[in-house]
């Protein structure tokens, strides 16, 4: 996990447990070393848990809340969200996890 990333991984998972995540994993570049914050932005997978009338809100106040630590230089992926098997399991090799419940 990049320094940028652990400087910020209280505020994270206050962030997580305010919008009821199952899990928030960094993935991608930020999470193999390969991070050049000139060239790249941050991936992050996340988990919303139940899919009921707060999902919505829910998934934007995380985005929000990351855009407050980040600026605009990240992505976000909702897992159910992931259809291509070889996409997943690209994630998956490289995931990270950085909160869970």
């Amino acid at each position: 996990m990049i320094p940028l990333v652990e400087e910020h991984l209280d505020d994270i998972i206050k962030l997580c447990e305010k919008t009821e995540l199952k899990g928030l994993w960094l993935f991608g570049s930020a999470a193999t070393g390969n991070w050049d914050p000139n060239e790249s932005d941050l991936d992050f997978l996340f988990d919303i848990g139940d899919y009921d009338q707060t999902a919505g809100r829910r998934s934007m106040m995380l985005s929000a809340g990351l855009e407050r630590l980040f600026g605009e230089n990240f992505d976000l992926v909702s897992r159910p969200a992931i259809r291509r098997p070889e996409f997943r399991v690209a994630i998956d090799r490289t995931a990270i996890p950085i909160y869970e419940r």
